[in-house]
């Protein structure tokens, strides 16, 4: 997970660019970071097939570990994290295998005012 990368979209986009919806998306990106690192530190990643020591972990794990943090904010920062689980991608770099990539969807809340309009001029 890459300090400074953002996926937030064009600023000329105004859901995109404010500074709420990047907040979550980076506190996200921080919660998700720490649990891999506590998770997965120290250990021997095997890509393929089924781990053969007891410190061992696959894609699949990492996939897993993501989920779980989804779970967590689920209704805090994210809206219907359970319905990700399919969604989440976890694969080796194909020009350096030593780097994961991730795919993580994300689904941040939604304000009251955008579904329903706003309910009062105060």
């Amino acid at each position: 997970i890459v300090r400074g990368v953002s996926t937030w979209g064009a600023l000329d986009n105004a859901d995109w660019a404010n500074w709420s919806y990047g907040r979550m998306f980076d506190i996200n990106r921080f919660q998700q970071l720490i649990r891999l690192n506590l998770r997965f530190g120290g250990k021997v990643l095997f890509a393929f097939g089924t781990p053969r020591i007891p410190n061992g972990f696959t894609l699949n794990d990492v996939e897993d570990c993501i989920y779980g943090v989804l779970l967590e904010q689920n209704g805090v920062t994210i809206d219907g994290a359970g319905d990700l689980r399919s969604r989440i991608k976890a694969e080796l770099d194909p020009t350096d295998k030593t780097t994961i990539r991730i795919a993580i969807p994300n689904r941040e809340p939604i304000e009251v005012h955008k579904i329903t309009g706003v309910i009062s001029g105060v």
